[in-house]
This record gives structure tokens, C-alpha cells and sequence, in this order.
């Protein structure tokens, strides 16, 4: 016997589904051929009130049935919010901005207070658990009409993302309001590989030989090419941070660079770290040495300064240790004659203690050329390799 359905006297537009039996199934309603469903849930706001939703998936009565039963289940397990008052958009923000972004790059929180200073313009008088899809595509729509970039949009909701995550983890929402909304579409430009010759010409354009300031600028952007830099992250690079013994530049050793994380610039394959993060996170265990070991049997020996608890002076040459001996005091003399050395390709590694592993790294100066400090997070190339 197929299911028949009778109408409703206070939902006109709906009809009770009922079973083979002709017995009508509990909260299961039609309307224009798709299937409906009707139950009591709580709100962010921890009050109880009742809800449609659609069974779209449902095409037979007992599909129907089943979605039902599953969405009303999922409902149940809802965390109800904590009770009490809710705050505001507005002062919830500013305590995110004093707890939660206070550990971000510089650059990560003046973007941050912008877009929520944005937010708090439009929904700044809201309590957080009042805080709705309609408010965010509306938003959304508003910011397109001031002529922002749709990669631009994204990252104010990203913002607004995580002031409602950590709102979500304090229970103070049980659900996320930007919960499967999509970012808009980005069009990625497609750009054209310069040539080294057309580079040259954009420099001379750009900065003509003669004028201020133009060997400056020309040395700016050949660093950028390069090296593979940001634009911050290249005028932040010291001379510590530069390895002119093995031809190397280390981008990020300020701790501002993207994640966070420095990367090494280098001209010899042999010194390119295998590690995932490079000597900022080298391998301590023994075991996993040996696995690393197994893979690339034929691998150099990297020794972090910092993580091997040692000071390395690096001579470049025998002109560099006749220097040396010229210009250290007795003391550092006599614990030169005493430490563990090592010959390089070039010269010679002299090895010191450094229990605190902090001591930072340097390069020799104009008149000190050819001795270098390895310390912290630089490496040198260990024998046997």
C-alpha cells in the first residue's frame, strides 16, 4: 500500500506524511513534492524554539524518514551555550585583541585591528551569539560596493573567523556563523616570467645611473630576484645573517618571517638542509639519524652551532689564522691551542663550548675578512663529510 498524505489544518502549505499504514510519521511533512521536517532545538542564545528543515536528499518516504531521525539526533548533540549575559561584538573584540593576537607579527595585528575595527562598525552593538550568516553576507556585499578586491573581502572574514572561533571555544557560540562560507572567487593573474635583460632595463628605468640613491636601489631588487625574498624580509637581513665563506644568506633569522620560520638562500647543493625546517628544527634523536642516514646514504654531516652546544670560529684561510693569532688576547689563545679543530676545504673549524647554545652568529668585517662565528642557529659542514 503507497503512503498517503492528509492536510494539516494549521500548516496549510504542508501535508503530514503517513506510513504504509496509513498512520502519519511524527515531525515528517511534504510540500511541493520535497520533504520537510519540523522539531524543537536551542538557539546560540539558549532558548528553545522551533525549526523547518529542508530533507532535500530524501526522494522516497523512508529516506525521508531516515534524514529525519539524523538531523534530529545532530540537533540534540548541540552543547547549549553558557549562561549569562553574552557580550557584545564590540567588547568581545577588544579583549580578543589584548589575549589572542598579542603573540602575531606587528604587521599581523595592524591588519587584524583594521578589519575588526571594520567589524565592529557594523555589528559592533551585537552579542557575540547573536552574530548571523545574514549580518556576514551582508557585510560581504557592502565591502564589494566599496570596490574592494574579492581577495580582499576574504581575509576581513578570515579576521572575523578568528575572533569567532576563539568566542566558539569559550562557549560562548555553539556554532560558527561562517560555517561553509565559501570564499569568493579569485582570479589569479597569470604573469610573465622577466627576462634577466629586461630586468637590467626596469633597473635603469627605475633608478638611471647618476641619480641618488640608484646603486642602492638597483642592489635592493637583484637581492629580491636572487634570493627569493619579501620586500620586508629583505630589508630586515643583517650582516650576521649573511655566510660570504659559503655563499649563503639566511632569510627570517629576526623570527618575522612568513610561519614564522628563517630559510636558507644557498648556492651549494651539499649544504641544503634535508630537514623539513632546516636547522631551525635539526635532529636530536639518534634513531632518526639513522633512518635519515639509511635514505641518503650518501648525505654531509650538518652541525647546528646552538643544538650542539658549541661556539665555531671559522677561518677561511691560512692569512685568516695568522689574523686570528694576531688579534686575540693569551686567554683565547690558550684555549685556542687546547680546542678540538677540524680541517675544512678552505680552512680550519675551531671548536668552543657554549652550554647556553645562544650565542649568536657573525660574520668577520672588511678587516677581519675570512673569520666567521658560527653560533645558534647557523651550521657548518662536519667531518667526515
Amino acid at each position: 500500500m503507497n503512503p498517503t498524505e492528509t492536510k494539516r489544518s494549521d500548516e496549510r502549505e504542508y501535508t503530514t506524511v503517513v506510513d504504509g499504514r496509513n498512520q502519519p510519521i511524527r515531525r515528517l511533512y511534504r510540500r511541493d513534492g520535497a520533504f520537510y521536517t519540523r522539531f524543537t532545538t536551542i538557539d546560540q542564545a539558549g532558548r528553545k524554539r522551533k525549526v523547518w528543515r529542508s530533507l532535500s536528499t530524501a526522494s522516497t518516504v523512508p529516506a525521508a524518514k531516515a534524514a529525519m531521525l539524523k538531523l534530529i539526533s545532530e540537533a540534540a548533540q548541540v552543547t547549549i551555550p553558557v549562561q549569562g549575559r553574552c557580550p557584545t561584538f564590540l567588547a568581545y573584540s577588544e579583549r580578543f585583541l589584548e589575549e589572542a593576537s598579542a603573540n602575531k607579527r606587528p604587521a599581523t595585528q595592524r591588519k587584524e585591528k583594521t578589519h575588526i575595527a571594520w567589524w565592529v562598525e557594523r555589528i559592533g552593538a551585537q552579542p557575540v551569539s547573536r552574530i548571523h550568516r545574514t549580518h556576514i553576507n551582508n557585510a560581504i556585499a557592502d565591502l564589494r560596493k566599496n570596490g574592494l578586491s574579492p581577495r580582499t573581502c576574504n581575509l576581513y572574514v578570515i579576521t572575523l573567523r578568528c575572533v569567532l572561533k576563539r568566542a566558539l571555544e569559550e562557549g560562548l557560540i555553539t556554532s560558527l556563523p561562517t560555517q561553509g562560507l565559501r570564499p569568493l572567487k579569485v582570479t589569479q593573474i597569470k604573469r610573465q616570467l622577466v627576462s634577466t635583460e629586461t630586468f637590467e632595463r626596469i633597473l635603469e628605468v627605475g633608478a638611471p645611473s647618476g641619480t641618488k640613491n640608484h646603486q642602492q636601489f638597483q642592489d635592493y631588487y637583484r637581492f629580491l630576484l636572487l634570493t627569493g625574498a619579501r620586500e620586508k624580509e629583505a630589508l630586515r637581513v643583517r650582516w650576521a645573517d649573511i655566510d660570504f665563506d659559503n655563499r649563503q644568506v639566511t632569510i627570517g633569522a629576526d623570527g618575522l618571517a612568513k610561519n614564522h620560520e628563517y630559510r636558507v638562500d644557498c648556492e651549494s647543493e651539499g649544504k641544503h638542509p634535508l630537514g623539513e625546517h632546516g636547522a631551525s628544527n635539526p635532529m636530536l634523536d639518534a634513531e632518526l639519524v639513522t633512518a635519515q642516514w639509511e635514505d641518503t646514504p650518501d648525505a654531509n654531516i650538518g652541525l647546528v652551532a646552538g643544538a650542539s652546544r658549541r661556539v665555531i670560529i671559522d677561518l677561511d684561510s691560512l692569512a685568516a689564522k695568522d689574523h686570528l693569532k694576531d688579534i686575540c688576547d693569551l686567554d683565547t689563545h690558550t684555549a685556542m691551542m687546547t680546542a678540538p679543530i677540524s680541517k675544512t676545504g678552505k680552512g680550519w673549524h675551531v671548536h668552543f663550548d657554549d652550554p647556553s647554545g645562544s650565542y649568536a652568529p657573525s660574520v668577520g668585517t672588511n678587516e677581519d675578512a675570512g673569520i666567521d662565528i658560527r653560533g645558534g642557529v647557523s651550521y657548518i659542514v662536519a667531518p667526515p663529510s
